[in-house]
């Protein structure tokens, strides 16, 4: 009975880590300046940010930014992306893409 208690206990540490891992903050990019996004996504290694459209403000939009390529996917590269912040309107950021691949080989889009 003692071991059956002992192995309950290891699969609820194991899971606790496992959701903690894959949490992932959410920011709304016009809440901070340009600096302090960047300084948000350095000490967390990526972020979700919300932010409005371009070229209609009242859709919003969010994607993942990252401190690096090491923060994507083995078939993802970073990419360069301008959001908006409280006192830039073109903070740019990384973010990841897929690679796409043709009959050459990999070609970045």
């Amino acid at each position: 009975m003692r071991i059956l208690k002992i192995i309950g206990t290891l699969i609820v540490l194991v899971l606790v880590t496992a959701s903690q891992a894959n949490a992932i903050s959410r920011y709304n990019s016009l809440s901070f300046t340009c600096a302090k996004i960047r300084q948000v996504i350095s000490s967390e290694g990526a972020v979700i940010l919300r932010y409005p459209g371009k070229f209609n403000p009242g859709i919003v939009l969010h994607d993942r930014f990252v401190k690096n390529v090491r923060w994507c996917q083995m078939d993802e590269y970073t990419a360069i992306k301008s959001v908006p912040t409280s006192d830039n309107r073109s903070c740019r950021l990384r973010y990841c893409k897929i690679i796409d691949f043709d009959n050459n080989g990999p070609v970045r889009n």
